[in-house]
């Protein structure tokens, strides 16, 4: 059947944790919502010129390396983002939830720590008639972003995979036959009330961004495929948008003149503000109001990036919103961040 084109609203990817690098997990646990992004073969070419008396010359070409990488967008169903996250860091500490919570639900934290994450294996099929079928072996996420706005309220996770053995073709025999969870999706909405910059509840909060990067690096050897992976500078960004509100202009006198209400005849501080915070609690409720997921971050100290205005004159009016950047700092006897995921899922092992 020639010239049938693949239907790339068609689609599905699998994860599951590998035991070691070089053992490719033989079957999937994970189905993911995927919703952007991709994960791809990438091949990387080289070549040196040389005369041969014409005046094009010629070359000689070769392969410098071959790795698979991507940054696949899913939904962030509560299990599935667990799931990342502990492929991510390499670790969870999970406790049964207590009252008031539901008694049937487990708590997965997540801190950082010097361990490195676990390896993870990838399939990907694309299209229905013309299907392409390919696997990712020895997958490390370098890095994981969770956002999500008023505008896009269903949460997205994004990881940036490295895969040092990629694109191993699978047919439909051997296609991953795990189902979508009955995990729910994490909703913006659902954490109303709660979104606090530096301790402060913001009502005005409409967008967040929040990345956890260990930095990886490839790593070659005698051959055109990865070595090893590297760390290199772990680090956490944040970003948020607030409304140019009172609160907002709180917020920017906070940064820049050490108050919220600057007296008349203030002027800019010079000394670096204070570290400031983060934190936003979202919980999921059925129709009878009892807790069936749960996504809470703290981050107790960010410094936030300065502020160049507050709202810019419009001559047409309108709303205004401030985008704030920021970076993690270690505050004295916390952990950098905490992120807690509750789900109905058990201590995750695959």
């Amino acid at each position: 059947m020639a010239g049938v084109m693949v239907e790339p609203n068609i689609h599905a990817a699998w994860g599951a944790k590998q035991t070691a690098k070089g053992s490719p997990a033989a079957a999937a646990s994970r189905r993911f919502k995927m919703v952007g992004g991709d994960l791809v073969v990438n091949p990387d070419y080289g070549s040196e010129n040389y005369s041969d008396l014409d005046k094009y010359g010629d070359a000689t070409d070769w392969l410098n390396s071959i790795v698979g990488n991507g940054s696949p967008s899913f939904e962030a169903q509560a299990t599935e983002l667990a799931w990342l996250l502990w492929i991510f860091h390499g670790q969870e500490v999970v406790t049964a939830t207590v009252a008031p919570d539901p008694l049937t639900l487990n708590q997965h934290r997540f801190q950082p720590t010097n361990a490195p994450g676990f390896w993870a294996t990838f399939w990907k099929r694309v299209g229905q008639t013309t299907i392409q079928r390919q696997k990712f072996n020895d997958c490390r996420a370098s890095q994981v972003v969770i956002e999500a706005s008023s505008a896009n309220k269903a949460v997205r996770m994004t990881p940036t995979l490295i895969s040092l053995d990629p694109g191993e073709v699978f047919d439909a025999a051997a296609e991953p036959t795990t189902a979508f969870s009955s995990s729910p999706v994490l909703i913006y909405t659902e954490a109303e009330g709660t979104f606090k910059l530096n301790a402060t509840v913001i009502r005005g909060h409409s967008q967040f961004q929040l990345t956890l990067s260990e930095d990886l690096q490839t790593v070659f050897g005698d051959s055109t495929r990865p070595h090893a992976l590297a760390r290199g500078n772990a680090n956490v960004g944040l970003g948020c948008t607030i409304q140019a509100d009172d609160d907002g202009l709180a917020r920017y006198n906070s940064e820049v003149y050490g108050t919220a209400t600057p007296a008349a005849g203030a002027k800019p501080v010079s000394r670096v503000p204070l570290l400031g915070s983060y934190s936003f609690n979202m919980e999921k409720r059925d129709t009878a109001g009892v807790l069936i997921a749960r996504l809470k971050v703290d981050i107790p100290g960010v410094r936030w990036q300065p502020l160049e205005a507050f709202a810019a004159p419009n001559p047409d009016g309108g709303t205004a919103e401030i985008a704030l950047t920021g970076a993690m700092r270690k505050v004295s006897g916390q952990p950098p961040y905490t992120i807690d995921v509750v789900t109905d899922a058990a201590a995750l092992t695959a």
